[in-house]
């Protein structure tokens, strides 16, 4: 077994180049022809369950109260710095109402209260997109921030997305640029060592 070793040594110390050259060329073609990761994985996490799975039975005994479970609700709040809703605040929001109703996946769109001090108003966003569907929900996400952006708000009114989706998003959005901000010193690290 000694000898194995001590050959391969001498062989790929005497070939380095044509080693290194072999490397390269390997990694290019298995990038090149192998598929990737992202198109393996499934992202809803609601297909990793049976419908037997008491979970599924709960959520579906509880769709009459909750709402569908295939369907997200996202929470969207507005909040004023002045001490009420100007008339300027409240035609914002109604323009905001009406840019959520032109993202493409809406089943419905509510106002649904101002707080009793007048200075904030929730409205309720519900779309086809499954809340266990990590990347459909990041494109509603990016969808729903582009109609918002869209709207001429007052320097006094500020509008975001609220709840466990929007949450959720926000955070893999940032786990993965953490994640590739790792990989690439990582990478730079290998390169240098």
């Amino acid at each position: 077994m000694n000898r194995f070793f001590d050959a391969l040594g001498r062989g790929v110390v005497r070939f380095r180049w044509a080693v290194l050259a072999l490397w390269l060329v390997g990694t290019v073609a298995a990038v090149g022809m192998l598929p990737s990761l992202s198109s393996q994985v499934n992202n809803n996490n609601n297909a990793f369950l049976p419908a037997s799975a008491p979970s599924n039975q709960a959520a579906t005994l509880a769709a009459p109260l909750i709402g569908k479970v295939d369907q997200s609700q996202i929470p969207i709040v507005a909040a004023t710095s002045n001490t009420t809703f100007t008339s300027a605040d409240k035609a914002a929001l109604v323009s905001v109402l009406t840019a959520l109703g032109k993202v493409p996946t809406k089943v419905a769109a509510h106002y649904l209260a101002n707080s009793p001090d007048g200075r904030a108003a929730e409205f309720l966003f519900v779309s086809s997109v499954s809340p266990f569907d990590q990347s459909k929900a990041t494109t509603l996400v990016d969808n729903l921030n582009a109609a918002l952006s869209r709207v001429s708000l007052p320097s006094d009114l500020q509008v975001h997305l609220a709840g466990q989706i929007a949450t959720n998003v926000a955070n893999q959005q940032k786990s993965t640029s953490q994640s590739k901000q790792i990989q690439d010193g990582s990478l730079l690290f290998i390169i240098i060592l």
